[in-house]
């Protein structure tokens, strides 16, 4: 017997199938050492002499094409019926056995054994029990079809089991299942039965797979491989079958797609811990044999594989699908087979997803249904926006109270005077006077109390979450006086303002996951000093309450502590954050404007001068508190003009901006565990003086933070009209980064982003507050709504836009005082070409995709990733260029001569196409100009960035910037390539967004790519220093006192 169950363990024990979540990348280039078992004439090839073969200038061998050796593996069997023969054996459904054990195994997986009571006696069995049981039987059968030999595996509907004691069966039903299984004992026994109530020692298992050790058997490949690294081709290119079938539990969650090419390699998932070592040889192999079965051949492993029948269909849709999209990696060529991504089957099986999340007799949950999403409910995020509208015209109601002097009122005196003065003097002499310009004064005393509530979609405040609930509570003291200059020909009028604006406000953002939830959320929170107040009171107690808790057990010690982080948790949850803001801005506005018949006109300038003093906690995990503790201070010169028709009908800004600003970041660790954290209760006291005083003083004293500094200087142009929108951002940053240690590393930035798009919201808003100022103001009610004129359309309701970035970064190391002099290394350029909006349509996003295929030809996106996404809300469909520095260093060195040879190739191809024939254009726009091949301005443009080498690393890297953006929007991007190097840039493509009618929420999908990464920081010095510090985007970048898209 002991013989028995040691050739059970060695059968099974090492390579059970596991939850793990593996991932293999086999390079495109043959860098690998060949495989071990390879035949060649009859005879086994060693591995060095099989790439020196490979290798030959005159006659390499196609290492591909070679079969490996027959083994108790694999062996050349030619395709054919799955035999049912190879998994018989005597223990068959509603049978008895005896429970002898649990083996050990992997995680998400139970095996154990069993004595069979029925038939022949104290034959030995083992019975597996796991969530993706019946992909494991696809594996099984896939498997054989390829040449595999599988030992006998069968699958059992129902099994009754018998314990020998009550103890035993409740520790199987209690502990070992869950614990193994990773899932609740009721998936496989009824939920009767594992009740305590149940006295019965036998119980009943169903859907399980059943094993008969034989001392003939080998390693079963269905079930896994060594967690080794493997060196023949029968084992390496296995990892292609397990791809194929890399299925989880939820069918609606398994992509329509495997696969992935990346850095000249293929990406490739699979559930083992082996390291295959596959090279592209072993992968051409496999992909030849899998092409070579047929939907027929799918048909037979899916049904064999004994799936519920709606499961079954689409199982089989799908991993049809899947081997498309598999075999086209290797072999481009490969044909396909058909496949419908819309197969329904009555009202379990809808268009390609399973509506049943239960299936009786079944442990698998095939569906696990959907989840909360911000955008479930579009109604809801009306309704918000409809809440958050209602709050801002009550405090502005409020908010008319507040305010010293009535502007209007001045005005109003000024003219009857000057009416009054005109009428005595028309009465005494019978003539109409003519008035010179003349002024009226008034001081400005304003204050106003801010309280919003709103769903806030994009990064906000300097934080980065994407939609998220933000509650604002402030007061603000407007101070200065108001000069108004009247008399101006044709009824125009001008005035002068000057003032002092004091701010404060308190925030909360909090992610939101379900819309619903948000309007659960107490309008008291709205205050959200009182949320701080009772923060620091929940922290003090913690910070005071050491001494005490120190006298405990360490069970009752721990359940202490567990009650006062929940008290945390309910004010400053994982991703929240907690702002408090102090703004100070000295400001002078000149403004003008006339009115002709309907028509008004303004026209201005603005100038001021912005302080800011804040403190940001957020809640980073489960474990971390950041402090940032954040300084800046800005001078801002903005002119402006509008023309109104009844509504806003054009809106022109223009503004440069200059300033400093400083961030020092804290990781405070809150992890309640003394032994792992024994600065918990210090670190609890520290965040309670930081929101006591306002304060880090405490905290810098204890731990030294990161520093990030940085001069900046921005502009920004930004359009309205109608709905139209466009925004112009441009911004130059030379950053000094300090470490804990007080060591400094200097980079610099420069950004420039072109957006424009529609903003149905926003026209709807001026809409409606045209409609709000004729009906309401003559009652004496003056309420507007915030039409957030320049916000980025794309994440506006019903909104979308395209933008183009493009971002020069570069590490600056030397002597010299000013960074702007400094040596530059490492430089990178990033280009990027995004589409944005409110909601996409599978149909829409298809088209997206396939516009970004035709354009940088090559097949990028796989169109088939999205069959499952009925329509993204927030979608973001964008493509990423990098240009490490050997690239910049071709731009930098690029000859005239090379753009004077693509103006002459684009002229000639160009030339007689409707939109570049001069007989029928004579008048030609710049762009089209440049579409036509006429490429002046990229020659004058290479000579400025020669000159401007020496002058200043800014300008410098403004130039490159600026020059690889227009070639790559004018060249074709072949050409463009052959410029700068195919092994000097990497480009992928991804999708973003908000899935509805989809298990999935919001996961990014990626595309193919194009060239390597060939820089040390494969996306920019300073995003890698972003995850390096764990600080958040908005925060580094100053996104709180800086203008963003």
């Amino acid at each position: 017997m002991k013989s028995v169950f040691f050739i059970i363990w060695a059968f099974l024990g090492a390579w059970s199938p596991a939850l793990y979540a593996g991932e293999e990348v086999i390079p495109l280039d043959s860098i690998r050492l060949p495989s071990d078992d390879l035949i060649f004439q009859g005879e086994l090839l060693n591995p060095e002499r099989a790439w020196q073969m490979s290798k030959d200038p005159m006659n390499p061998l196609d290492l591909s094409q070679l079969t490996p050796v027959p083994s108790e593996v694999w062996g050349p069997n030619t395709r054919g019926p799955l035999d049912p023969t190879l998994d018989e054996m005597a223990l068959s459904k509603d049978q008895t056995v005896q429970f002898q054990g649990i083996i050990g195994s992997n995680i998400g997986v139970l095996r154990f054994n069993a004595l069979s009571l029925d038939g022949e006696a104290n034959r030995v069995y083992t019975i597996l029990l796991e969530k993706t049981l019946h992909v494991t039987l696809l594996r099984k059968n896939l498997l054989r079809k390829l040449g595999f030999k599988i030992p006998a595996m069968k699958f059992i509907p129902h099994l009754r089991v018998q314990f020998s004691s009550i103890e035993e069966r409740d520790l199987f039903i209690s502990r070992q299942i869950p614990d193994g299984t990773y899932g609740a004992p009721s998936r496989w026994i009824p939920e009767e039965q594992t009740k305590p109530e149940y006295k019965e020692l036998v119980v009943d298992l169903y859907d399980v797979i059943a094993f008969e050790p034989k001392e003939t058997d080998h390693y079963n490949t269905a079930m896994g491989v060594p967690p080794r690294r493997l060196t023949s081709r029968t084992l390496r290119s296995v990892l292609l079958p397990y791809a194929l079938l890399d299925i989880g539990e939820s069918l609606n969650k398994t992509s329509w797609i495997v696969g992935m090419k990346d850095n000249k390699t293929v990406r490739l998932p699979h559930f083992t811990e082996a390291d295959f070592s596959t090279t592209l040889d072993d992968a051409l192999w496999m992909s030849r044999r899998m092409r070579e079965l047929t939907r027929e051949d799918f048909e037979e492993i899916v049904n064999e594989s004994y799936f519920p029948s709606p499961v079954n269909k689409l199982v089989l849709e799908k991993i049809i699908s899947r081997r498309n999209a598999l075999l086209k990696i290797f072999e481009p060529k490969a044909g396909e087979i058909s496949f419908n991504a819309e197969v329904s089957d009555g009202k379990i099986l809808k268009k390609g997803r399973l509506i049943q999340e239960e299936w009786p007799g079944y442990s698998a949950r095939f569906a696990h249904g959907l989840p909360d999403s911000p955008f479930r409910d579009t109604h809801l995020y009306l309704l918000s926006k409809l809440q958050a509208s209602s709050i801002d015209g009550l405090i502005q109601t409020a908010n008319e109270k507040l305010s010293a002097f009535d502007i209007g009122k001045a005005r109003s005196k000024f003219h009857q005077d000057q009416f009054k003065e005109g009428l005595d003097h028309f009465v005494e002499t019978g003539e109409f006077i003519e008035f010179p310009i003349g002024t009226w004064f008034s001081p400005v005393l304003d204050g106003s109390i801010i309280t919003q509530r709103d769903i806030v979609i994009g990064n906000t405040m300097g934080t980065d979450n994407m939609v998220q609930l933000a509650d604002t509570f402030g007061l603000a003291i407007t101070v200065g006086g108001h000069l108004g200059i009247e008399n101006f020909a044709y009824g125009a009028h001008a005035s002068v303002r000057a003032g002092l604006n004091l701010l404060k406000t308190y925030s909360h953002l909090k992610p939101v996951k379900s819309l619903k939830e948000t309007f659960k959320q107490p309008y008291k929170n709205i205050i959200v000093p009182l949320l701080k107040n009772s923060l620091k009171k929940k922290l003090y107690n913690i910070a005071a309450s050491e001494s005490d808790l120190s006298a405990m057990a360490e069970k009752e010690k721990k359940e202490q502590l567990e009650k006062m982080m929940a008290e945390v948790n309910k004010n400053l949850g994982v991703g929240e954050s907690l702002i408090i803001t102090t703004k100070i801005t000295p400001s002078v506005l000149v403004s003008g404007g006339g009115s002709f018949m309907e028509t008004s006109f303004t026209l201005g300038a603005s100038t001021e001068l912005v302080t800011i003093n804040r403190l940001h906690l957020y809640r980073k995990d489960a474990k971390t508190i950041q402090v940032y503790d954040d300084r800046g201070d800005g001078r801002e010169f903005k002119v402006f003009a509008g023309v109104n028709y009844y509504i806003p009908v054009l809106k022109l800004e223009s503004s440069q901006t200059n300033g400093k600003y400083k961030v020092k970041l804290f990781d405070l660790n809150i992890d309640n565990d003394l032994e792992a954290n024994p600065n918990f209760f210090s670190n609890a006291n520290a965040l309670y003086e930081v929101l006591t005083g306002g304060s880090t003083e405490l905290l810098e004293y204890k731990t030294k933070p990161f520093v990030v500094e940085n001069d900046y200087k921005d502009t920004s142009t930004r359009y309205a009209f109608l709905v139209w929108r466009a925004k112009y951002l441009k911004g130059n940053s030379l950053y000094s980064i300090t470490d804990k240690k007080g060591n400094k590393t200097d980079y610099v930035s420069i950004e420039s982003d072109d957006q424009s798009g529609i903003n149905y919201l926003s026209f709807l808003k001026d809409v409606t507050n045209y409609y709000l100022q004729k009906y309401l103001a003559p009652e004496g009610i003056n309420i507007s709504l915030d039409p957030e004129r320049f916000k980025n359309p794309g994440q506006s309701t019903f909104g979308v836009a395209e933008t183009r970035s493009a971002r020069y970064e570069a590490r600056l190391f030397g002597e010299d005082e000013s960074l702007n002099k400094k040596e530059v290394r490492d430089p990178f350029i990033s280009l990027t070409y995004k589409k944005e909006g409110w909601s996409a349509s599978e149909k829409k996003l298809k088209k997206l995709m396939e516009e970004i295929n035709e354009k940088y030809e090559a097949k990028l996106f796989d169109t088939n990733t999205v069959n499952d996404i009925k329509s993204l809300k927030l979608f973001d469909v964008r493509v990423n260029i990098y240009l490490y520095d050997s690239a910049v260093e071709q731009l930098e060195n690029l000859d005239d001569s090379i753009i004077d040879d693509m103006a002459k190739k684009y002229k000639a191809a160009r030339a007689f196409s409707p939109e570049c024939d001069r007989r029928h254009n004579r008048m030609m726009k710049p762009e089209q100009m440049m579409r036509c091949g006429y490429l002046d301005n990229l020659k004058s443009l290479n000579q400025t960035c020669k000159k401007e080498k020496t002058r200043s690393v800014s300008e410098h890297g403004r130039c490159l910037l600026k020059l690889s953006s227009q070639m790559e929007k004018w060249f074709e991007f072949k050409d463009f390539i052959k410029v700068i190097g195919e092994k000097n840039y990497y480009l992928f493509g991804t999708v973003d967004g908000f899935r509805t009618k989809s298990e999935i929420l919001n996961d990014t999908i990626e595309s193919h790519t194009l060239g390597e990464i060939s820089g040390r920081y494969w996306n920019g010095p300073l995003e890698t220093l972003k995850k390096y510090l764990g600080i958040q985007s908005g925060e580094f970048e100053g996104r709180w006192i800086r203008e963003s898209l």
